[in-house]
């Protein structure tokens, strides 16, 4: 739920993170993140592990549970995706700051029950614009899985398919059954 305020990304890092309250900056809105439930979590855990256990060792980047990425200081605009890979290359130029300012390699969301379509297409038109080289995001519902890519081509994969970035990740998959518990 977004909440006009015009706050700034010092103000968004200065905020106590009370009672496990997240936030996310929509254009200056604040936007309040719902909880999670359980399933979300274990999705999320599972693409992190998959993506951690083969790039262990590989020097391909590293992989990340609910970071918060500057996608836009003007309008200021910080998503947290549910799992984010960051190439070498980007983790290089972090700085130590409160925020990864620029976008993950690929930003992965869980989507949730009281998340719109329109809030997730927003969100996918965000992370694409500011560089993300894969969108993934993961339907528990219908155990689907949807990847987008910054040239506009999107694909729906389905239990039988498998997910991979042999542009990113060379010889990495997962087979999208293995997402969702069984």
């Amino acid at each position: 739920m977004a909440t006009a305020t015009g706050i700034s990304l010092e103000a968004l890092a200065a905020m106590p993170h009370e009672d496990g309250v997240r936030y996310e900056l929509d254009r200056g809105e604040l936007v309040t993140m719902a909880p999670v439930h359980f399933l979300h979590t274990r999705i999320q855990h599972t693409l992190r592990d998959a993506i951690r256990d083969y790039i262990r060792g590989r020097a391909l980047g590293e992989v990340f549970l609910e970071p918060g990425f500057v996608l836009s200081e003007d309008p200021p605009t910080l998503r947290e995706p549910d799992v984010a890979f960051l190439a070498t290359d980007l983790l290089e130029k972090e700085p130590a700051e409160a925020f990864f300012r620029g976008a993950p390699t690929i930003a992965m969301e869980v989507v949730s029950p009281s998340e719109s379509a329109s809030e997730l297409e927003l969100k996918v038109r965000q992370y694409l614009a500011a560089g993300t080289k894969a969108v993934v995001t993961v339907y528990p519902r219908t155990r689907t899985v949807w990847v987008y890519r910054p040239d506009g081509t999107s694909r729906c994969l389905e239990e039988g398919s498998t997910l991979d970035f042999p542009d990113i990740l060379g010889e990495w998959a997962l087979p999208v059954a293995d997402i969702f518990p069984r």
